[in-house]
């Protein structure tokens, strides 16, 4: 009998025939929901982001590159979708649903933190090797290494320790995700879906990380005694750990304007003398330079007299707010408008080889994000959005030097 590899079910995706989907569903739906359970801690919407990787996988099988990467592509999928849900969830108020008890032992790495749990559990539950670990996470080997002994030592315990077995994902979910996946007049709900993943990477056809949403916010009060006490020492730069705060979605402003969290240092104003070339708002302490267009092509123009919507543009300027003084990290503030309603706008954030995306809050024609606390002395920023008539575009790429000198 010959053996279902990846690359097998990966041509049944492709085929379009339901056995195709049925048959990847019935090797991965209960590891994929393990796995979301153990991100939300909630059956419903762990669920939801399972049939939801479901759905853009049979719509777009056809974008991974290497077939035999079938299943860290299915996770890579799930995990954006989590982290989707996790950052539409309140931020005050709300204590987090602790996850429920499941086979496999997830509540029993539940002390862990976050970030250790996660390795953990991909490692140790999923069997999944570090390279895939890392390329999942957006982290190098070393660093999914030095998490996984972490755990490892915290826990004091084995890999081999942690039992098999996944919870089994809900018996209607099937019947719903075939619905979803075949049915036509499921088309527009089906489009939906596959529109909010987003972007897929040309070179491996894997979307885009998101970047995991922090929950615990800053004491000021205590952040700035340890920073007084730290530079009392002599100690030189201050680290990051512990100063990690919630990311709130900025407050509307008017175009060109800055616009400061509450409780937060005002960042600089913007002027208009401040503004680089086509109009988007930078603030006078980023360096901004233009930066190669390479694999970021411009908005194109419409066919001149042709019947098609014409072209899609948009403009996109950023604030940054250095807290005390950048030494405990910084925010990236973008506001983007188009020349028409928008229906999705993500900002993208590149630091080195890797990318990550923000959702951004769409209000009719403007879209505005706030990064999590970055600590990167370069990067390169840009938004990509879509409006109702079907058009996408990219604003221009902006690279930010040392935002905090």
């Amino acid at each position: 009998m010959v053996a279902v590899t990846d690359r097998i079910l990966v041509a049944g995706l492709l085929s379009g025939d339901p056995r195709g989907l049925r048959d990847v569903y019935q090797r991965y739906a209960d590891r994929l929901y393990g796995y979301c359970l153990d991100l939300l801690g909630d059956p419903a919407p762990a669920a939801d982001a399972v049939h939801n990787t479901f759905v853009v996988a049979s719509q777009r099988a056809d974008r991974l590159r290497e077939p035999e990467r079938l299943r860290v592509w299915l996770y890579a999928l799930a995990r954006n979708e989590c982290l989707r849900v996790l950052r539409r969830r309140p931020r005050r108020g709300t204590p987090a649903r602790p996850a429920p008890a499941e086979p496999g032992g997830a509540g029993q790495v539940a002390g862990l933190p976050r970030p250790d749990r996660e390795v953990f559990v991909l490692a140790a539950r999923h069997e999944l090797p570090l390279p895939e670990i890392g390329e999942l996470l957006g982290l190098s080997s070393m660093e999914v290494a030095s998490r996984l002994e972490r755990a490892r030592t915290r826990l004091d315990r084995t890999l081999s320790a942690v039992p098999a077995g996944y919870p089994a994902v809900p018996d209607l979910l099937w019947p719903r995700l075939e619905l979803n996946c075949f049915d036509p007049g499921f088309g527009p709900e089906r489009a939906t879906i596959v529109q909010r993943a987003g972007r897929f990477a040309r070179d491996t056809g894997f979307p885009r990380p998101l970047s995991a949403p922090l929950r615990a916010r800053m004491v000021v009060a205590g952040a700035a005694a340890i920073a007084v006490g730290l530079l009392a020492a002599g100690t030189g730069a201050i680290a990051a750990t512990g100063a990690d705060r919630e990311p709130q979605a900025p407050p509307a402003a008017a175009p060109g304007t800055s616009v400061a969290p509450t409780g937060l240092a005002t960042p600089p104003a913007v002027t208009p003398a401040a503004r680089p070339a086509g109009g988007r708002a930078a603030p006078p302490s980023l360096a901004l330079s233009p930066s190669p267009t390479t694999g970021v092509p411009p908005p194109a123009t419409g066919p001149p007299g042709g019947t098609s919507p014409a072209a899609l543009t948009v403009q996109a300027g950023a604030d940054v707010d250095c807290r005390f003084g950048g030494r405990f990290g910084y925010t990236l503030e973008v506001t983007a408008s188009a020349d028409r309603g928008l229906d999705t706008a993500e900002l993208v954030v590149a630091v080195g080889p890797q990318q990550h995306s923000f959702p951004m809050e769409v209000d009719g024609s403007r879209a505005t994000a706030e990064t999590d606390p970055m600590y990167d002395p370069e990067f390169e920023w840009w938004v990509e959005a879509s409006s109702g008539d079907g058009q996408t575009a990219e604003s221009a790429p902006e690279r930010v030097t040392q935002p905090c000198d």
